[in-house]
């Protein structure tokens, strides 16, 4: 038994949501993206919004919890487009896109909160990102993590050097293929 409901009302041109001038462009083989659907349920996120946060920048895909501090994940994915990207989203609508098979990820780059658009040869799929978030704070936070990836490196080569092998990572996953 189905039950349909008719809702009268006004709605919004569907044509106006979608951004026609998406210059800047996250590519992920397939490879990236099963990586990236595996490891977002495993990010730290606040209960309510389900919050993950994307920064994008030349020859780099970053996704960071929604506490900014505990693990996140990385990919050499493809990067096209003018400044860097970073936004925040609802995990289960990214990991959604994933799902589907989309593993290219179009962004506005005149507005952080303009729609995200995931498009192939098969569809599209529209999401919004999460507002009240500041695109700074998450430039600072990957900055902040890039500094203790650094360190972390500068301890590892030590440990390399002093054990003989290599250590498993302390909380940043990368993938690169």
């Amino acid at each position: 038994i189905y039950t349909t409901r008719c809702i009268d009302g006004n709605y919004p041109n569907y044509r106006q949501v979608i951004p026609k001038n998406s210059t800047s462009r996250i590519e992920l083989s397939e490879e990236q993206a099963a990586y990236l659907k595996q490891g977002i349920p495993l990010l730290e996120c606040d209960e309510e919004f389900q919050t993950v946060h994307i920064y994008a920048d030349d020859g780099w895909i970053k996704i960071l919890p929604s506490n900014y501090t505990g693990a996140a994940l990385s990919v050499d994915g493809r990067y096209k487009g003018g400044s860097t990207v970073a936004v925040s989203v609802n995990r289960e609508l990214l990991l959604r896109a994933f799902s589907l098979g989309f593993t290219n990820l179009s962004f506005a780059d005149s507005d952080d909160f303009a729609p995200i658009v995931a498009k192939d040869t098969s569809g599209m799929y529209v999401f919004m990102p999460l507002r009240g978030v500041d695109s700074e704070k998450i430039r600072k936070a990957v900055n902040m993590s890039e500094d203790n990836t650094a360190a972390q490196r500068r301890d590892s080569d030590k440990t390399l050097k002093f054990r003989g092998k290599k250590p498993e990572s302390r909380g940043i996953y990368s993938c690169d293929t």
